[in-house]
């Protein structure tokens, strides 16, 4: 057998076990796909009511005033109305579900009424300013919050 005979056959040799080896590599199943994962699903924050807070407020107020006189007997009731505007400023604190809480309040007024009384005097009355400083208790449920409040109040008339 001459030597190029022997090459010959050895690369026919190389190549058919090539074939067939890549052949049975072609065959063999596709590996399985991981299982699907479910997303992450992140709770969103609960809301927590701690912190300052400033704020403003418009609007408009009423309110009736009444005297009497006690020697005469003479009464009138009268109302009076007008702007009311200001701002507030507070803190809250949060432990778990509960919110302790402080706010004072400031406020100008424009209500102002008059009425005469028995013999025909007239009576005015003028409300400059109001103010409160309160407390607060309450109970959190995530962004709603049921509270109680109380405190005093002053006023310039």
């Amino acid at each position: 057998m001459n030597s190029r005979a022997f090459v010959g056959g050895v690369a026919l040799a190389a190549g058919s076990l090539l074939s067939i080896f890549s052949a049975q590599a072609a065959d063999l199943p596709r590996p399985h796909a991981p299982p699907p994962v479910a997303p992450v699903a992140y709770a969103p924050p609960v809301y927590n009511w701690s912190g300052i807070y400033v704020g403003g407020n418009l609007g408009t107020g009423f309110a009736s005033s009444s005297w009497s006189d006690p020697f005469t007997g003479a009464n009138n009731t009268f109302s009076k109305d007008g702007f009311i505007g200001g701002g507030q400023i507070g803190a809250n604190w949060q432990i778990n579900a509960l919110v302790l809480g402080i706010e004072g309040d400031f406020d100008w007024t424009g209500l102002k009424g008059s009425g005469h009384d028995s013999l025909a005097n007239t009576i005015n009355t003028n409300t400059q300013w109001t103010s409160t400083v309160t407390g607060r208790i309450g109970a959190a449920f995530d962004r709603l919050l049921v509270y109680g409040k109380g405190g005093v109040a002053f006023c310039a008339r």
